[in-house]
């Protein structure tokens, strides 16, 4: 019984939980979710709200998607970026993992407004295009140095383009539940791994950032205007946080809460327009 009640939806062909996913009022019209294939009730919450990001951004600026180029950093398997372009945007996605870049280049199914690259180190990518709009979805929390990250990738937008950043809150419940699970599994490995195994096992995953919002602020403001556009989730890491109706809950009460307390933000950055 508890076994089932901390496996989140694996046991379900994903096309039959996505139909259960659109009655819901919250996804309700939603039908391009489709396409992300996550099956994790927040995931689904962050792409939608990027999503309604975007489309506030081409109203705005009185732009059809098909204008729009969007760089999408740490595409990973390109559900984000698959997603976009079947709304019409035209987006690259770039990844440091050679693996996922192939599996998303597999995965377009032909679509061309859509493209992988894969960079080995995402602070020292450099792009000669320019962008409509940045998507950083959980990446900062991944590097050493994310201030350079910032300024290369903020130098690839156009004036009044649109910066949006996915992180996890660094002293959320979900950040403790996550330190405690990798704390638990290495302890494990330690059994049957040398500790230079589990170094390599782990190398990429850990966070080596840990933001407050204070942190965010001061580091995304600084380049350009700054705003925190939603809480995605008050506690995250755990399964059972994906089993319905746990899931819907935690994305309701999150944004009742102070915004210190939630484990994810999304923010928006504006960079600046020339001086005329």
């Amino acid at each position: 019984m508890l076994c089932r009640l901390f496996s989140a939806n694996s046991n379900i062909d994903f096309d039959e939980w996505i139909e259960g996913v659109l009655g819901n009022n919250m996804f309700r019209g939603k039908s391009y979710l489709r396409f992300a294939r996550y099956k994790s009730y927040a995931r689904l919450w962050q792409v939608s709200t990027i999503v309604g990001a975007l489309e506030m951004y081409c109203k705005q600026h009185q732009k059809p998607p098909e204008s729009c180029h969007v760089l999408d950093v740490g595409a990973g398997l390109g559900n984000i970026t698959i997603t976009l372009s079947a709304l019409g945007f035209y987006v690259t996605g770039v990844d440091v993992d050679r693996e996922a870049t192939l599996q998303a280049n597999r995965r377009k199914n032909g679509q061309k407004k859509a493209e992988f690259v894969l960079s080995h180190d995402l602070k020292a990518f450099k792009q000669t295009e320019v962008f409509d709009a940045i998507i950083c979805s959980h990446v900062l929390e991944h590097l050493e140095d994310p201030e350079t990250f910032l300024r290369i990738a903020i130098r690839s937008l156009v004036p009044g383009g649109l910066f949006l950043v996915i992180v996890p809150n660094g002293f959320g419940l979900g950040e403790f539940f996550r330190e405690c699970i990798a704390f638990a599994r290495r302890m494990r490995l330690l059994c049957s791994y040398s500790s230079q195994k589990i170094s390599q096992e782990h190398h990429g995953s850990k966070h080596v950032q840990h933001f407050t919002m204070w942190r965010l602020n001061r580091l995304i403001g600084k380049h350009m205007n700054f705003k925190l556009l939603s809480r995605l989730s008050y506690v995250s890491g755990l399964p059972v946080v994906e089993r319905y109706p746990f899931s819907l809950l935690d994305l309701r009460i999150v944004e009742l809460l102070p915004r210190f307390v939630a484990d994810i933000w999304m923010v928006e950055g504006i960079k600046p327009p020339l001086s005329k």
